[in-house]
């Protein structure tokens, strides 16, 4: 256990170099202390799915190096469109939705390119369970997790059929 531990960390400060960027953001030192790098974030997210999926240390540090340079490709497209007026008119709703609609496209492009990368040297069911626990860790983090029960349960509309939504 203690040596899988320490290959971990040697894999997780081999990619921070590998996931790094020439122009990250300089935090304070108060921030720094307080709030881990977005590089930093997604070393702890791919080693916490290799250990999630029992990988072996070579599988490992094929991942982490795929799955970083997935997250970085994604981090290049530029941030989503921002949110939409309330009191936007027809023609401002209809580009929003066209720059959701293209940011979609590439992120579908990106997850299918990375797909067939990870094909070469997981199994499709280990790519699904890649996916469910993504997703797992993003519901934590934005608080819709099950785990975070001061926020309570996640509450939906019910759906009520010819009610516009």
């Amino acid at each position: 256990m203690r040596k899988i531990l320490i290959d971990l960390l040697l894999i997780a400060a081999a990619m921070t170099l590998v996931c790094t960027t020439a122009d990250a953001r300089r935090h304070g030192a108060q921030d720094r202390s307080q709030r881990i790098s977005r590089e930093e974030l997604i070393l702890v997210q791919a080693a916490h799915i290799a250990d999630r999926l029992d990988l072996d240390k070579k599988t490992t540090e094929r991942f982490t190096e795929t799955y970083c340079s997935f997250q970085q490709e994604i981090w290049n497209l530029g941030p989503r469109p921002g949110r939409l007026s309330p009191d936007a008119g027809e023609e401002e709703t209809g580009e929003y939705l066209r720059s959701r609609f293209a940011q979609s496209r590439r992120i579908l492009d990106l997850r299918e390119k990375y797909y067939h990368l990870y094909s070469e040297f997981l199994t499709q069911k280990q790519i699904q369970q890649i996916y469910r626990i993504e997703r797992e860790m993003m519901d934590r983090l934005s608080g819709r997790g099950k785990d975070n029960a001061a926020h309570g349960p996640e509450q939906k509309p019910a759906y009520a059929p010819g009610k516009r939504h």
